[in-house]
């Protein structure tokens, strides 16, 4: 497996893709959209972003500038935040605020180095006033409680490396019994038609994202 595939940033990205998609399923299967609190939290859109859960991730980490650690310990704190309040409802509505803050809150706990909000609430599609109500939101549901030990942040990371494998080859799997062969000619015109998309530049010249400030 190649290292850009176990980058933290990605392994919570695609992990997180598939509780929330999970989670969605149940809440199909089993109508629990019924009993979900009438008032959505403060994390939730009023509309599905359009912007996916990986390339969201992918946007923070080009731009934020962290450590790879953050994402693991932004993973950890959404895992508190749910643990710690059973009536969160983690969905496609209120995952990309409550992931963006967590990373925000990781950020200014482990790095030495870190952005004013009002760059973060650029990165992440929100206003600034949001994104500081947003902070002070995910610090209540956290109950302030943003240390994390060596040993719990190994497990974590091991974990997430483990089930990001096994999601890995599951997907592998799938594609493998479904693939069906091209023809030579065919090869040919795609591999012509693949150009390598430009890189979207620095902070400085970082494009806005419409997905989230819409929502």
């Amino acid at each position: 497996m190649q290292s850009h595939k176990t980058e933290s940033w990605e392994l919570m990205a695609r992990i997180l893709e598939r509780v929330v998609a999970n989670l969605e399923a149940a809440r199909v299967a089993n109508r629990e959209e019924r009993k979900l609190p009438c008032a959505p939290s403060r994390f939730d859109s009023s509309r599905i972003p359009r912007i996916t859960i990986h390339d969201y991730v992918e946007r923070i980490h080009q731009y934020a500038d962290c450590s790879d650690s953050c994402y693991i310990l932004a993973f950890i704190y959404i895992d508190r935040v749910l643990q710690k309040n059973p009536a969160f409802v983690l969905s496609t509505r209120s995952v990309h605020r409550l992931i963006l803050t967590a990373v925000v809150m990781a950020i200014k706990y482990s790095d030495d180095i870190y952005a004013d909000n009002s760059v973060y609430a650029k990165i992440g599609g929100v206003s600034l006033p949001e994104l500081n109500v947003l902070e002070i939101e995910i610090l209540s549901l956290l109950q302030f409680d943003l240390y994390v030990h060596t040993q719990l942040y190994t497990q974590y990371s091991n974990e997430l490396l483990a089930h990001f494998v096994q999601l890995s080859t599951q997907i592998q799997t799938t594609q493998a019994e479904e693939v069906q062969e091209v023809p030579m000619e065919c090869q040919e015109v795609c591999s012509q038609a693949v150009k390598p998309t430009a890189s979207m530049g620095n902070l400085g010249t970082m494009p806005s994202t419409n997905e989230m400030a819409e929502a």
